[in-house]
């Protein structure tokens, strides 16, 4: 029987944030035993020199575990998807979980309903930043999904809140290494070219946040505007227009972020 769903959680030297995200599949898993959907756990690690590969086989919860170099965190990603079997993949990060079970389930039903249909490339959730476990978790505004704000760098997605088909995955080349830390975001920008995402309008996942793709608004900015310019082959004049509209941006993102600091430190967010 083909898993409905292949969750694929990539490590290195992440022993110590790596509890939390087990135990949430271990509940997932615990919650599915008598349902009609499947789970596969794949574990892709970077050939850590820490305890990671040790707690994921203490766990006894990998299907597929792998560990060997690669070239970062989404060669990896793209290992895990290559290896997956699931009708549908889901990237879980160490240090991110699931913040509600019983949701995640229902969602679950909906894929295995879904994972058929030439219009069912992909879903997005509700999520957390959890601060990198320091500060005040703060819901991502990765829903309602608008695909032009994210193109342009005003609606940040949160890729663990996102379900992918495997065969779309696949299809589209997963993620391109040459964009960086911004592979991600180049890879749903491409998939919100294939078709709209379904929206599960419930805070599903708990992102740790602290990762490689947090670099600041105006270097993010500029990464997202190498991203397009390669993407859609801009000529002269559609890369000058872009990179004023990224000016712009950062500035407008820079500030936001400044205030809400200071709201927080003040007590009122």
């Amino acid at each position: 029987m083909i898993p409905t769903l292949s969750i694929i959680t990539v490590t290195y030297n992440a022993g110590p944030n790596l509890d939390t995200t087990l135990e949430s599949i271990k509940e997932l898993k615990r919650a599915l035993h008598d349902q009609a959907c499947s789970l596969e756990f794949v574990a892709i690690d970077g050939n850590s020199s820490d305890d990671t590969v040790e707690v994921l086989r203490r766990s006894e919860l990998p299907d597929v575990l792998v560990t060997e170099p690669d070239a970062g965190i989404y060669d990896a990603m793209n290992k895990g998807a290559a290896l997956a079997s699931g009708h549908w993949i889901h990237f879980l990060n160490a240090g991110d979980y699931i913040i509600d079970i019983a949701g995640y389930v229902e969602l679950l039903s909906c894929l295995q309903k879904t994972d058929q249909g030439a219009e069912d490339a992909w879903w997005v959730s509700g999520a957390l930043n959890l601060a990198g476990g320091a500060g005040t978790p703060t819901r991502i505004p990765n829903t309602p999904h608008s695909w032009f704000n994210h193109v342009v760098g005003l609606q940040p997605h949160c890729h663990q809140a996102c379900w992918f088909r495997r065969d779309i995955f696949n299809a589209l080349g997963g993620h391109d290494l040459q964009h960086g830390t911004a592979a991600d975001y180049a890879f749903i920008v491409k998939c919100g070219m294939v078709a709209r995402p379904r929206i599960f309008d419930k805070e599903l996942i708990g992102y740790l946040g602290g990762g490689v793709s947090e670099i600041g608004p105006w270097k993010n900015q500029l990464l997202l505007h190498r991203v397009r310019r390669s993407l859609f082959n801009y000529r002269p004049v559609a890369t000058s227009i872009d990179l004023t509209a990224s000016t712009a941006i950062a500035v407008a993102n820079a500030a936001k972020i400044a205030t809400g600091r200071a709201l927080r430190r003040a007590g009122l967010r």
